[in-house]
């Protein structure tokens, strides 16, 4: 038991459990239900600063006080640097480890935004992934479906949820596996020999930014189940 614990144990306020009031050490609160019948907090922190002032001005007035002038603005400076200044939560690192030259190979430094907003995008999807166990999880929601009856009422929402990890997953494997294949592929066989050639060429890879669009897309309609 801490001291704080023990001094209130010997010194402090009754609760209202010791007055009585409750079974539970739990009141309702007037200024959230005005026509409460029987005991309440208000009503509790009245009776405690006529009976007990100078207990109650050390176990919650000074500790309320404490609390907001002290406690909380040592832990939001402690969660400032940690946030901020380690971590650096509040920023998006939009580097690329890719595994075929010349694509995907930013590693810092200046970035267009039609790339920048690519590479936000993909790499949020990579953390959901990664810290949501995502192909793990969605396996464990398929054992669980088949397990469960077709009129299970439950199924609704565990249905909802497969469907979105399976769409998360398969635009993960397109950007980290597929893209960077096509991309191989197609430097490999670009031609601009002639003015054929080169249209051909230029066609592949509109699609293959067209396909990037398409993606985008997709990971936007499930966008609001990413969270983890």
């Amino acid at each position: 038991m801490t001291l704080l614990k023990k001094l209130k144990k010997t010194f402090g306020l009754p609760t209202v459990v010791d007055l009585g009031w409750s079974d539970s050490n739990a009141l309702p609160m007037r200024r959230f239900q005005p026509g409460v019948q029987g005991w309440t907090w208000e009503d509790y922190h009245e009776e405690m600063k006529v009976k007990y002032p100078i207990r109650y001005f050390f176990f919650e007035t000074f500790v309320r006080w404490f609390s907001v002038h002290v406690t909380m603005p040592l832990e939001h400076a402690k969660w400032y640097v940690r946030d901020n200044l380690v971590r650096r939560t509040h920023m998006l690192d939009l580097r690329q480890t890719s595994w075929v030259d010349g694509c995907d190979d930013y590693s810092g430094g200046y970035i267009d935004p039609l790339n920048e907003i690519l590479y936000a995008c993909m790499n949020s999807l990579n953390r959901f992934i990664s810290e949501t166990h995502g192909v793990k999880h969605a396996d464990w929601l398929a054992k669980t479906l088949a397990e469960k009856p077709v009129d299970d009422p439950s199924r609704g929402v565990l249905e909802d949820n497969y469907a979105m990890y399976t769409e998360a997953i398969a635009i993960h494997k397109w950007w980290n596996i597929d893209r960077k294949s096509d991309f191989m592929r197609m430097s490999n066989t670009d031609d601009y020999t002639s003015p054929e050639a080169s249209k051909a060429t230029f066609a592949r890879w509109d699609a293959f930014e067209a396909k990037e669009d398409e993606m985008l897309v997709r990971l936007m309609k499930i966008r609001r189940g990413l969270w983890s």
